[in-house]
């Protein structure tokens, strides 16, 4: 580990994040002494609900869970293991860390639940509880266990027959999770926290639930006024993350609607739907930085929710469409559109899902995906998440194969490039290395894309390249490209996701600048 690096990446952070981390960490590696057993309350009932927004009809996603799990199996993330596995250590060897925490979300409980198969669900708690004892392990880990408690509310409200058997086990993961909210993370995770201690304690009549769902309201108020931006964009700038962080919003709007309590966040939750049904391509977000497809299903059910609790959410904007606190530029017209990232990488002090892609751009011409982000498939530290967090697997530029940020591990962030918007589609940034990018794009939808880059300060004879990832062999089928100024490269092999542990390989253009650091490229519909 170089210190030099780390102290680059503490330097950004809170105090209170810091130490909040130093105890998160004692807790992990000290987990008999500092996090006691938690003994079931018997005295936990479940609360009466009217739930109805909460309780839509089974989608095709839950009857798939809940048909996997009915015949012995289930599938986080796309990756099959026999239901009685918890730990992800089986057959198929150890699974990776995001799976195993996916596997203690419980989902399916909530398929189940909506589908009134309670023996299935009882089978399903019964057979975690007696794996998963309090408090080790992945599945204890604060943000696992604040996605469980949603769940488990949700499936109390949608079938409450499961009330005697996870009242009593709901209550102390509540009580756990209010005792270990993240503060050393902040962001989405502390939003999901809070949601999560709204929701339970709205799901639960339990001995100090009001002062639980007090604590929960209030943070929960709080980290939305302070993490949405003036645009409506949430600060991590990762529409994946921002759905779900709406999402959740909802769900605990709903559950404490339910029970008859307050929650007054219906002003944060509609700029965020409204920020969301902007930025959609018809039901498709933007891949930007950690976003998977399942981001489009997560906007799908967020929206519809909006929609069943009175929270507006308007529609997509045609023309050109300005986020200037996200830091997005979008340009629409009909069948096209150009997305021109010209944002910082995240907030200051937890930008882990960002990816080093300043000053690059998605192109959909024609209802076609021409160019666009790499997404992301794994969050485990090694080769693939390197490539997709850096600039090379961006439209954007390297200079000596490295872009304007100091990425390391897995969500770490050492110095940070600095952008800096100029008229209409052109801005620079100052990478941490000492030097700086300019582009400027010149989009006439449906006709021609001209991108020019020039690169300033650079050391002399480095290899200044700019990069066009394509969505697939054939994007560019009815299209030209020219190269204006530098010189086209040999393709390089580059890799889009598909999902989680589902990289796709794609072609990448690679055109190296001339002895001016510029690099010029034209795309035209190919009549032109």
């Amino acid at each position: 580990m170089s210190l030099p690096r780390t102290l680059r990446t503490l330097r950004h952070q809170w105090p209170s994040q810091l130490a909040a981390r130093v105890l998160h960490e004692a807790r992990l590696r000290a987990p008999g002494l500092l996090q006691p057993r938690l003994p079931a309350e018997q005295d936990a009932r479940a609360a009466a609900l009217g739930a109805a927004p909460l309780l839509r009809e089974p989608t095709p996603h839950d009857r798939g869970l809940a048909a996997l799990w009915s015949h012995g199996e289930a599938a986080p993330l796309g990756l099959r293991v026999d239901r009685h596995d918890w730990s992800g250590s089986g057959e198929a060897g150890s699974r990776p860390k995001l799976w195993r925490y996916e596997r203690h979300y419980h989902a399916e409980l909530v398929a189940l639940a909506r589908l009134g198969q309670l023996a299935e669900a009882r089978a399903l708690v019964q057979s975690w509880s007696a794996a998963c004892p309090a408090p080790l392990g992945d599945a204890w880990e604060p943000y696992v266990v604040a996605r469980r408690i949603l769940s488990w509310s949700l499936a109390l409200a949608a079938l409450p027959a499961l009330g005697p058997l996870c009242a009593p086990l709901l209550a102390p993961q509540l009580r756990f999770l209010a005792r270990r909210l993240e503060w050393h993370l902040l962001g989405n995770h502390l939003l999901t926290d809070a949601a999560a201690l709204c929701a339970g304690a709205a799901a639960l009549e339990l001995r100090g639930g009001e002062a639980i769902f007090a604590r929960g309201a209030a943070l929960l108020a709080g980290e939305l006024r302070r993490q949405i931006l003036p645009d409506g964009g949430h600060s991590e700038r990762t529409p994946h993350y921002h759905a779900l962080v709406l999402r959740d919003a909802l769900w605990a709007l709903g559950l404490a609607r339910a029970r008859g309590l307050p929650l007054p966040i219906e002003p944060y939750a509609e700029r965020l739907a409204r920020h969301l049904a902007v930025i959609r391509r018809g039901r498709e977000l933007p891949r930007l930085n950690d976003t998977t497809p399942a981001a489009d299903a997560l906007a799908d059910e967020a929206l519809s929710l909006a929609a069943a609790l009175g929270v507006p959410a308007g529609a997509a904007q045609a023309g050109t469409v300005e986020l200037p606190d996200t830091g997005w530029t979008l340009v629409r017209d009909g069948a096209h559109e150009l997305l021109f990232e010209h944002g910082p990488l995240g907030p200051d002090e937890n930008p882990g899902h960002g990816h080093s892609d300043a000053l690059s751009y998605e192109l959909i011409w024609g209802c076609d995906r021409i160019i666009t982000d790499s997404g992301a498939t794994t969050y485990d530290a090694g080769p693939q998440r390197d490539f997709e967090r850096s600039s090379r697997a961006h439209a954007t530029v390297t200079v000596d194969g490295e872009g304007p940020d100091e990425l390391w591990s897995s969500f770490r962030a050492g110095a940070r490039g600095r952008v800096t918007r100029g008229p209409g589609l052109s801005a620079s940034v100052r990478a941490a290395a000492g030097w700086t990018h300019e582009r400027a794009i010149d989009f006439t939808p449906g006709v021609r894309l001209r991108v020019t880059d020039r690169v300033q300060d650079a050391q002399h004879g480095a290899q200044i390249v700019s990069r066009l990832p394509l969505a697939s062999p054939g994007a560019l089928r009815g299209l030209s490209l020219r190269v204006l100024r530098g010189e086209r490269l040999y393709d390089e092999r580059g890799s889009e996701g598909q999902g989680f542990f589902r990289p796709r390989d794609r072609p990448v253009i690679a055109v190296r600048a001339d002895g001016e650091g510029v690099v010029q490229i034209e795309l035209c519909a190919s009549s032109t």
